[in-house]
Formats: C-alpha cells, structure tokens, sequence
C-alpha cells in the first residue's frame, strides 16, 4: 500500500540516506539492511535496521562496535553529525527519527523515521 508523504523529496531523501548508511555502517558482511515501512493510523512508520549472518553474529559480538546516536559530535566518518542533520530534516517536515535497539554488544542498531501520511485515508473504507 502506498503510503504518501508531503515534503520536499530531495531533503527527505537525503535523511533517509544519512539513517541507512549508518544502519549499513553496522552490518557485517555477511549481514542484511532492511527497510520495513508500515501504517500507524494516519502516520507512517519506516524502520531501517540491519541484521548479521550466523558468522557475522559472532564476530559482532567478539568487537562491538558503539552504535551512532543523534548527539551532534565530531567523528572521523562524520556519520554522527549526518544523522543529527537527518533529525532536523525530518522535524523540518513534520516528522521524527530515533535510534532503537537494545544496546546489548553485538545487536543491531535501528532507526525509526515516522512521517504524517497526506491525502491517503485509512483503508478498509469505501464511500
């Protein structure tokens, strides 16, 4: 099901792309990103995270490695500073972003982006 959002496309596409590069920063290479999106009522709810294969799995948990945030700080990647900005693009629009996950060495680190669906009626309706 579609799930349309108002805003400019450029910038939303952008913060998308500063979220998954730093879901993507976490997955090993054997690992997968995903990207699931779904309904909550009138909001859409997208959640990127990534997930580690059976080898991978034991190699994230041997070196794991500090999850990215939204603090706006200095990193030689300079991934941290890019999500802060995704935050603000997405506030900008009327939405929110934040970082998910159990924080437990080794787990993967998620990021849920909501946005306020426009001209799209629940479905299950028909007038």
């Amino acid at each position: 099901e579609a799930l349309p959002v108002e805003g400019n496309r450029y910038l939303l596409r952008q913060a998308l792309l500063h979220l998954s590069l730093a879901a993507l920063a976490g997955v090993p290479k054997q690992g997968a990103l995903h990207v699931l999106a779904e309904r909550l009522d009138d909001r859409a709810r997208l959640r990127i995270y990534g997930t580690a294969g059976a080898a991978g799995a034991a190699a994230s948990a041997a070196s794991p490695a500090a999850a990215p945030g939204f603090a706006l700080s200095v990193s030689p990647q300079g991934a941290l500073a890019q999500l802060w900005v995704a935050r603000t693009i997405l506030a900008a629009h009327g939405g929110e972003a934040r970082a998910t996950g159990s924080g437990e060495p080794g787990a993967a680190q998620a990021y849920e982006v909501e946005l306020t669906i426009s001209g799209n009626p629940v479905t299950g309706t028909k007038e």
